[in-house]
């Protein structure tokens, strides 16, 4: 179980500093991979932000309707990320009897999930829905550990949006709405983990040394995104087959940060103040390893532009309960999404 748990907190990056020597000896390639991965990474959000609010209705029609038209419920699924990215790190902290391989063609998972609700419009034919996910921190810790201390996850994900029915439903029986949509999703993942590290190079003929004490290091993303979709459904008595395409605009970054003691010394002696400062930049010009100061070290990767999704599936009508079952498709990066979800709705 300890070493499934590794694995598994490095799969999400936490593994960063937890192979000392290798840290030492490739950190520029290590730091280098972290940001590839890290870029990758921010580009699959925006894709994993638009889990929920997919319900097989195109419209649920009038709030003030007989009988009053809303819905609440769960979702729960995952989008893909591209093994790719895992693989600009694998190799460098020795893990690389991962399965990759298996996941290769679809990619390895990032799961959401949320609780969601709709109502419908009033007057005009229009609806609007909600969703917020969150997950407690100090629930990853409770299964999953490092050098026996507990991993923290941080997990939130946010969003709304407003629909308009092109077509009367009674006078259409096909379901056609536009609309617009903004979801805001943010995570983190971190672990005191590792010993204290220590490495030596050379400038100018001088001898410097990086003491960094051990470290919390947290793998943290973000994105914001603004959606324009469409869809379509065919409201039958048993089940609700739809489809629908999104275009949205996402700003997301992601990244690392390492809480450490960090001291830079110049043959024996400690570097204080503009001493330090000068050591950084030194320190930068032989490895990349950016943001060093006193209280630790991070990086983290901005990525903004557009990307568009197909999305479809059927729900199962059971009275009063609906089951979704949805696929989703990154039309930009052939990555893949599935999601189940569970409402009341009338």
């Amino acid at each position: 179980m300890k070493k499934m748990g590794k694995k598994l907190c490095f799969i999400m990056v936490i593994f960063l500093l937890a192979a000392g020597p290798a840290f030492s000896d490739t950190i520029t390639d290590l730091v280098n991979g972290v940001d590839t991965f890290s870029k990758e990474l921010a580009k699959a959000l925006p894709f994993n932000s638009t889990v929920g609010l997919n319900w097989s209705d195109a419209y649920i029609g009038q709030l003030l309707g007989l009988p009053p038209h809303f819905g609440v419920g769960i979702v729960a699924g995952a989008t893909t990320l591209p093994i790719k990215a895992l693989e600009s790190i694998t190799g460098l902290v020795g893990m690389d009897d991962l399965p990759l391989d298996i996941m290769g063609s679809i990619g390895f998972p990032l799961p959401a999930l949320a609780a969601e609700a709709r109502i419908g419009g009033i007057g005009i034919p229009f609806d609007i829905g909600i969703k917020y996910g969150v997950v407690p921190k100090s629930l990853l810790g409770k299964f999953v550990a490092v050098d026996n201390l507990p991993v923290e996850f941080d997990y939130q994900l946010v969003g709304a949006d407003f629909r308009y029915a092109l077509f009367s439903p009674k006078a259409f029986p096909i379901r056609v709405s536009v609309g617009v949509g903004f979801n805001y999703l943010r995570g983190g993942i971190s672990a005191n983990i590792g010993s204290p590290l220590s490495f030596t190079f050379t400038h100018s003929s001088e001898n410097y040394t990086l003491d960094v004490s051990q470290p919390k290091v947290a793998l943290l993303w973000e994105t914001k995104t603004i959606e324009l979709k469409a869809q379509v459904s065919f409201p039958l008595v048993i089940i609700t087959p739809y489809a629908g395409v999104g275009a949205s605009y996402g700003w997301s970054k992601a990244g690392y940060d390492i809480s450490s003691t960090v001291k830079i010394k110049k043959g024996s002696t400690d570097q204080t103040g503009p001493a330090f400062d000068s050591a950084v930049n030194i320190l930068g010009q032989y490895f990349n390893l950016p943001g060093v100061k006193s209280t630790g070290f991070g990086s983290m990767m901005e990525v903004t532009g557009f990307t568009m999704r197909a999305f479809g599936g059927i729900s199962v009508n059971l009275f009063v309960i609906k089951i979704d079952l949805t696929a989703m498709y990154n039309i930009m990066d052939g990555s893949l999404g599935a999601t189940v979800g569970v409402r009341f709705q009338l």
